[in-house]
């Protein structure tokens, strides 16, 4: 078919698409505007009508889902009613009565029609956006690339699919309704051309050339199949003609392998897309990729919801047709979209390079020559009227016939040989001349170079000193492409870091062309480290695998570029669009811009280090800050958790104190006085630090307010370990000692914490409490122990946190439990404070200024006589 003639059909065709769409914006805008909606939604199954969902909140508490339409009540005689659940031309506000059967009786249920919602407005505005990206895309391809068959079946394909969505016609012109109803048949070609289109884009499959026949039988199936079921089907559901007899017979035993083949023409598109995507070569792939996602995305969506339909799921699984017509509203638009970008991306039709080097063409291929001619009739005009005046100034011919021929012979070999000289002279200088006219108008060396290398002193950004180098290199080359690849400091590969390319609507511009590399070892790097001046890739014995790299480029000719002592990167420059190849002074021209481009990347890597060093101190010193910030709101709130006041009771001198770690820790102590004389005390040590040890010391401070007041030790500890597990704190624990004295009975309990030591004053000995026990916390029902014994007068409580033994000296030796001993019986004579001040001043000693490791923490109880 002759590009015209596509072009006259294809526009013929989506004119009545537009119509369709017109009709269809027409029709469902009035009826958005002047008719109203019934508030509940139906179904039909057999010849019955059943309530699916209530679409108004205040009705009549009759109405429920499932409750049969008999029939409405209340509407005008010219009104024809098809469904009791859908939109009614009648006014908004109007009256009805809704006849059901709910539970076997039946009940007159008056209703009140509403206007269409602002959220129906936005579906169906969305729906016509939808379907007009549909048909520009497609008209746009269809007027730009008709003679392109590919491009021609995309065209239709899109622009016919809008007209697969059938809307009901109401109040419209005869005209527009007919030109509509035409468009919507000629639509259902959409079927056989999505087949058609992806078996054959970007490249046929393979199994075509084996089955010729392939595309033939799918356009019988769907001419002689699928075609007059949905023709028929579409003229009953407009009551344009009832079937009966054999078109019925006819219209039921086609209906089932119709629905079939419908259903498979959509899969076997999408199916075919995948193939010829996955046997595409690599630069396909990328001009692929998003097709294939965005009709992917678009077409599985409607399998789905044509498989939904035929399922019955609109009617047995409403949630989950709704949601699958839902994402369609969004999944649709990928498939224009995916197809247009794919278009501008790649350069698919590039109108205005095509318009250039027809300008190109005609300018240097046409004009040119032209001009050429006549100064080469002129010259061999001139030439042998000279020539033959001498001639025959000294020689005098005797036969004019022979003379004649010697001067033909002549001439033609004087005009083949000046012809020959004049075609090399307008290639070597009137050609690029004309090129630098017309395509290269920045080509001036000097003013380049001028202007290059003040903005490379000026720029100390890479990327941007890189696309300085490229956009200017392409004004002055006008070249399809221009790559910068530079050398990785680790790996030593050449990476690609900067990439732009020539597009048709907006010049050059940077594209995601970026980790293509050239390894160090490849042929490409080791041949341009030996050179000194840019060479052509066609030139170079580079191997296949590189050459696909640098042919994803559009690489022509590649330029190194030589540091201090190796070499840094390489540009990469594709073909020039005026079509001329690369000149001498081309060359020199890059070989001037190669060193002062060199020298500039060094200089920004060297600041992009320097800045980066910057940066990462001040991160660091951020990040010290923030920590800071956070060990002092942790301290704080630790000292916080702590009893103001320690009790002050008259047989008892008790005394605490508690230091914290630079690395804040969570220690804890506590106390809580009955009415009935009884003094709980708690010491204990969180796991972790900062402000997640804060986390537990707040929870089990809130559970020792609470529980303090029970009598049994094991019970308080079993009741704040299942507490704390529940809250899963994961990995934070809290070791505990806990003491009740009353009187002089002393109970001891232990989870996970160190010994307790009493000293005796009568035996002036140590007596050691040491009660294994997980921590709280660990596990919900561990077994905890207590041990009950008495006190004498003078006798002395010592609990302490394990930050005392462990506090190391800076020879690495810790103190140790058996000195903790040793200074208790040695100090136990003193009060409470004095035996803390006493642990204090040795720690410090021990620890000769080196900050503790963890928090230190004492409670001291000494039993006052009577």
């Amino acid at each position: 078919m002759a590009k015209q003639t596509k072009l006259i059909l294809g526009t013929i065709l989506f004119a009545l698409l537009f119509l369709n769409l017109g009709a269809n914006i027409l029709s469902t805008g009035q009826q958005l505007l002047h008719w109203s909606s019934c508030p509940v939604n139906t179904v039909k199954q057999g010849n019955t009508w059943f309530i699916t969902d209530i679409t108004q909140e205040g009705q009549s508490p009759i109405l429920h889902v499932n409750d049969e339409v008999l029939g409405v009540k209340g509407l005008p005689p010219d009104v024809t009613l098809r469904n009791p659940g859908y939109d009614l031309p009648i006014p908004a506000g109007s009256e009805l009565v809704l006849v059901v059967r709910c539970n076997g009786i039946i009940h007159d249920v008056p209703v009140q029609t509403y206007r269409a919602s602002t959220k129906e407005w936005f579906e169906q505005i969305g729906g016509w956006i939808t379907l007009i990206s549909f048909l520009l895309t497609g008209f746009i391809i269809l007027i730009i690339k008709a003679d392109d068959p590919q491009a021609w079946l995309l065209a239709i394909m899109l622009g016919t699919f809008t007209g697969l969505f059938n809307y009901e016609f109401h109040d419209i012109p005869h005209w527009l309704f007919w030109g509509a109803l035409i468009a919507r048949g000629l639509s259902y070609v959409f079927l056989p051309l999505l087949v058609h289109f992806f078996a054959t884009f970007p490249r046929p499959l393979p199994f075509l050339s084996r089955w010729p026949k392939f595309l033939k039988i799918i356009y019988s199936l769907f001419l002689f199949i699928v075609l007059p079921h949905i023709l028929l089907l579409r003229s009953q559901q407009m009551q344009l003609i009832k079937l009966s007899g054999v078109a019925s017979k006819i219209f039921r035993l086609i209906a089932m392998p119709a629905s079939v083949l419908t259903l498979s023409f959509l899969i076997a598109g999408i199916v075919a897309l995948l193939l010829n995507y996955r046997r595409s070569k690599i630069d396909d792939r990328r001009k692929l990729h998003i097709v294939v996602l965005g009709c992917s995305a678009g077409f599985l969506n409607l399998i789905l919801l044509v498989i939904s339909e035929y399922a019955g799921f609109n009617q047995s699984h409403r949630a989950i047709h709704t949601w699958i017509d839902f994402a369609l509203k969004f999944t649709l638009p990928l498939i224009p979209i995916s197809f247009a970008y794919a278009i501008i991306k790649h350069q698919v039709i590039p109108i205005s390079l095509i318009i250039r080097r027809g300008m190109r063409y005609l300018l240097v291929s046409h004009g040119s020559v032209l001009l050429e001619m006549a100064i080469f009739a002129a010259v061999i005009t001139a030439s042998l009227t000279f020539f033959f005046k001498w001639l025959f100034a000294f020689y005098q011919p005797q036969s004019m016939d022979s003379f004649g021929m010697t001067i033909g012979i002549i001439s033609g070999i004087f005009s083949i040989v000046t012809w020959s000289i004049t075609r090399r002279l307008h290639q070597k200088y009137l050609a690029p001349i004309i090129d630098r006219q017309f395509f290269r108008q920045s080509y001036d060396s000097h003013q380049i170079i001028t202007g290059l290398a003040e903005s490379l002193r000026s720029t100390s950004e890479q990327q941007q000193l890189l696309e300085e180098v490229a956009t200017k290199l392409q004004a002055a080359l006008q070249t399809e492409a221009v790559a910068i690849f530079l050398k990785e400091q680790r790996s030593g590969n050449f990476v690609s870091s900067y990439y732009c390319e020539y597009k048709p609507s907006d010049g050059c511009v940077q594209t995601c062309a970026h980790n293509f590399q050239l390894v160090q070892s490849s042929e490409v790097v080791n041949l341009l480290s030996g050179l000194s001046k840019c060479r052509e890739v066609a030139e170079l014995p580079i191997p296949d695998d590189e050459l696909r790299i640098l042919a994803q480029i559009k690489s022509a000719l590649l330029l190194p570029l030589f540091g201090k002592e190796q070499m840094l990167g390489i540009i990469s420059l594709g073909p020039r669009l005026g079509d001329l190849p690369f000149a001498r002074e081309d060359e020199e021209l890059l070989m001037s811009v190669a060193n002062p481009v060199a020298l500039a990347i060094e200089n920004a890597r060297l600041v992009a280090q320097m800045v980066a060093d910057a940066r990462h101190r001040q991160e660091l010193e951020a990040e010290n800050e923030a920590r800071a910030k956070e060990f002092e709101e942790a301290r704080q709130l630790q000292l916080s958790m702590l009893p103001r006041n320690v009790p002050q009771l008259p047989n008892l001198d008790i005394a605490a104190y508690m230091k914290t770690a630079t690395e804040v820790g969570g220690d804890y102590y506590d106390f809580h006085l009955t009415s009935d004389g009884t003094l709980t005390i708690a010491v204990g040590d969180a796991t972790g630090h900062g402000l997640k040890a804060g986390t537990i010391v707040t929870a089990t401070k809130s559970l020792f307010n609470n529980l303090a007041v029970l009598p049994d030790i094991r019970e308080i500890f079993a009741q704040s370990s299942r507490a704390l597990k529940q809250m899963n704190l994961r990995s934070l624990y809290m070791a505990m000692t806990m003491i009740k004295l009353k009187g002089r009975e002393l109970t001891v309990g232990s989870a996970g914490m160190p010994a307790v030591l009493i000293y005796r004053a009568q035996t002036n000995s140590i007596e050691e409490i040491l009660l294994r026990g997980m921590p709280l916390g660990s596990v919900k029902n561990y077994p905890y122990k207590q041990q009950t014994l008495l006190l004498e007068t003078d006798d002395v409580i010592f609990a302490m946190s394990d930050g005392f033994e462990e506090r190391f000296a800076v020879s690495g030796e810790m103190i140790g439990y058996e000195r903790a001993e040793q200074l208790l019986l040695q100090s136990a004579h003193q009060s409470a404070n004095g035996i803390i001040n006493e642990f204090v001043r040795i720690g410090d000693e021990w620890g000769s200024g080196r900050p503790q490791d963890d928090d230190v923490t004492f409670v001291v109880v000494k039993i006052k006589g009577d």
